[in-house]
């Protein structure tokens, strides 16, 4: 599961326990800028891989106009992610 959304809704409702310190240091946004590395942003809940979002994520476009080729980057370590961990399917919310 990615949350892709800056509401951040999927993120609250499977990671409540975690620290919003913790969410903020390793999420989607974090991952796309080059802060944090794809599989230590993601945290597994009930065999559930999910990458949580923050409202952060609301000004990615202009950090992310920058380097278009932060998202070809973000697909390729995803697909090898998929791959390493034998995920057949990945759900964007």
């Amino acid at each position: 599961l990615v949350d892709a959304d800056p509401n951040n809704n999927l993120t609250d409702f499977f990671l409540r326990e975690e620290t919003v310190e913790a969410l903020e240091e390793r999420n989607l946004f974090t991952v796309l800028v080059g802060e944090s590395r794809l599989d230590e942003s993601i945290r597994i809940i009930d065999n559930l891989f999910i990458l949580p979002a923050t409202p952060d994520l609301a000004g990615a476009h202009l950090e992310l106009s920058n380097d278009p080729s932060s998202m070809i980057r973000f697909r390729k370590n995803l697909e090898i992610f998929c791959e390493t961990n034998k995920i057949d399917f990945v759900i964007f919310d």
